[in-house]
Parts: structure tokens; sequence; C-alpha cells
């Protein structure tokens, strides 16, 4: 029997394999590792120092991903003894949380029983904990090529809520302001397109034909996908989803097969036996 083969798309981080990728080893699935989203630190570090400087500040921080962990956490100032609570809306992000020495009682997740993993879920879990008047932080990424140097924290917040508009992290702010509490906002790291030779592109090509299943943790890695390789029939390529919101992006996009799956090793694994 052919081994089939998974494209994992997600960033690559400075940690351990991920759980999923062991699995599937074991498994027999042949694994390639091609992430569509690049991240690099932002030109300038200074609004991401001052949010550490005043981090008592703050009754919580939501981090948007692993990567904004990863990158936060890599100017965490040795002074910097008190953490606050730490939100998160995926397993991903809550274990770069523990990876990086933030306790496990101080990350707060959706519901892991009903297995969605988004604001409006992380939202029912972190409302009745806040009081009026105080803030919280949002750690996220900004797109490579929009950056610029020494951005004023109010522009930075402008930017980012511009970008947002109409996802989760918008309506998360929303939701907070209702309810009296200060949100800002800082950019960890930039994300762009990778750059491939043309020889990575015409691996991909192949393994848009060839019976490969894509799983993809994120609608901008798809749409990526398309920027590298123009032109190219999406029809008959098959693709894992870990959120409606991805799934929708990748039909758009053409793909012949797309299927949801939650996020968690298991549901994955479960997932990508399924393909025919």
């Amino acid at each position: 029997m052919t081994k089939k083969t998974v494209i994992i798309t997600r960033p690559l981080l400075q940690e351990a394999v991920h759980p999923l990728e062991s699995a599937l080893k074991l498994e027999g699935f042949e694994l390639h590792h091609w992430p569509l989203i690049d991240t690099t630190g932002p030109q300038d570090n200074a609004l991401v120092l001052q949010a550490w400087h005043c981090i008592e500040r703050y009754q919580a921080v939501m981090f948007v991903s692993p990567q904004a962990v990863q990158h936060f956490f890599v100017h965490r100032p040795l002074e910097a003894k008190i953490l606050p609570e730490c939100w998160a809306t995926g397993p991903g992000t809550r274990e770069a949380l523990l990876r990086v020495g933030v306790e496990g009682s101080k990350v707060q997740i959706p519901d892991e029983a009903l297995g969605i993993w988004d604001t409006d879920q992380l939202w029912l879990r972190v409302q009745h904990r806040l009081q009026s008047g105080s803030s919280v932080l949002v750690v996220r990424g900004d797109q490579a090529q929009r950056e610029a140097p020494r951005t004023p924290m109010a522009a930075q917040q402008v930017s980012v809520e511009v970008e947002d508009a109409g996802v989760g992290r918008a309506y998360l702010a929303q939701q907070l302001r209702a309810q009296g509490v200060d949100v800002q906002f800082v950019v960890a790291y930039l994300r762009g397109a990778p750059n491939w030779d043309e020889a990575q592109k015409k691996r991909a090509q192949e393994a848009l034909f060839n019976e490969s299943i894509w799983l993809f943790t994120s609608s901008q890695a798809a749409q990526h996908l398309v920027t590298l390789l123009p032109g190219i029939e999406f029809s008959s390529a098959k693709a894992l989803a870990t959120h409606y919101r991805i799934a929708k992006q990748l039909e758009l996009l053409g793909f012949g097969v797309v299927v949801r799956s939650r996020p968690q090793t298991e549901d994955l694994l479960a997932s990508l036996k399924s393909f025919q």
C-alpha cells in the first residue's frame, strides 16, 4: 500500500517536533514540512520592550499564535518576574506558553470539550474574569511589507485594527471595550510569504495532483500558495483545514477536496486517515 503524503504548511518554530508529526510518522505517513508563512522579528523592537516593561499594568495578555509567544518572549527582561494571565485561542499557542515557562493555571483557552478554537469561545471563557477599567494586551503579527521602523503605538493601534476588521481579534476587542476594558496591541513579529526556488515550486505543483494532503492552519498560508504558484489549477488538490474560515478560503481558491478537523492531534490523525 502506498504511503499517504502529508504536507505541513505551518511556520517553523524553535521547538521540539510537533506531536502530530511524531504520530503521523508512527502511522506510516510520509511528511513534508513546507512552511507557507515566514516569520521574523519586527524591524524595531522598542514597542515590544515597552510592553514588557509595563507588563504588570495588564490584567491579561492575549497571544494570537505560537509565533506571537515565541517572538514576544525572546525579549522578556530578566526583571520581569510578574506575568499576567495569558489567553490563547488554541492548544498550540497554549503549548507554546507552557514551553516558555508560563504556569498552566495562568493560561485561559476555550472549552476543550467543545473543540472550537476561536475568539468567540475564548470570550465565553474569560468575560466573567474581567475588571472594568483594566487593560488587556494583544500580542500579534503584521504583514512584513506593512511594518515601518519605529511605528508610534497609536499609529500601530490603528493599523492593526484596520487589518483585523471582520476577524476574531476585532470581535474580542469590541467585547472588551464594551465592558470598559482598555485594549492595546503590540506587533511582535512580521509574517510574509516564503521564498521558493523553481525546484520547490515544481515539487509543490506535483503535490497538488499526486494525492498529497495539504494541512492548513492558516488562511494566509493558503493565499501564499496561490501567490507562489500563479495560474495553477487547484481542483485536484486535497486539503485539511483546522478552522471553518480556513476551509472556506480553500474552497474559494478552488481546492477540490476540503475537510475540516479540530486541531487536536488525535482528531487530525483520524481525519488524515479518512482521506481516500
